[in-house]
């Protein structure tokens, strides 16, 4: 059974690629408190006390409150099928939540928050799977393989250098926004909870 240790988030802006505003705290374990040595190493926690940071509720509210906040400040909203609809004639820009797989939020926060019966903010329930998208754009780039890989290796076949340490939650999150800059002209929604297939009148989805 695992959990949430680290949760990260970085708002980029897709046209000039700036990093404009970021979420990053750590997360308390409270099923398994003690993290095992190799979990520890693998997500360079070796010298960080998790016993003194937030319980996932509580981070989920902080970063519902972050969300509001960067909304307000950068005149945008969060992508929702509802939002969508309420916003059609909105000069707000529109932001979405991206990933690479569909794993960190159909998977490990869907279970974990079932399990301690946490409610999922809106915003993190539609997402952009990067693996997905990254079918599409390269074919567009004419790079022909035969399976998409992993995220470190698919860095080297687009000739980008990976900033910071892999399985860092903060380093991870701002080397995707950089992946997202690179396929902008390709994203679309990919996955919502609670929907199957398209939604009439969206022009946001994959």
């Amino acid at each position: 059974m695992e959990e949430i240790t680290e949760f990260p988030a970085v708002l980029v802006n897709l046209s000039t690629g700036e990093n404009v505003a970021e979420f990053h705290e750590f997360v308390r374990p409270t099923e398994h408190p003690e993290l095992t040595d190799f979990c520890k190493k693998l997500t360079h926690l070796e010298k960080k006390d998790l016993s003194v940071e937030k319980s996932l509720q509580e981070v989920m509210v902080d970063f519902a409150l972050w969300a509001r906040d960067v909304q307000r400040e950068h005149d945008l909203y969060f992508y929702t099928p509802k939002d969508v609809k309420v916003n059609k004639d909105s000069t707000k820009r529109i932001c979405c939540i991206c990933t690479w797989t569909d794993w960190d939020i159909s998977t490990q926060l869907l279970n974990e928050t079932k399990r301690k019966k946490i409610e999922i903010p809106e915003i993190l329930k539609s997402w952009v799977d990067l693996r997905s998208v990254s079918r599409v754009y390269l074919q567009s780039v004419k790079k022909k393989m035969g399976h998409i890989p992993v995220l470190r290796k698919l860095f080297k076949v687009l000739k980008m250098d990976w900033e910071g340490k892999h399985h860092s939650g903060i380093d991870d999150a701002r080397n995707t926004a950089r992946l997202t800059v690179k396929m902008a002209a390709n994203l679309k929604i990919t996955r919502t909870l609670g929907v199957v297939g398209r939604i009439a009148g969206d022009p946001y989805r994959f």
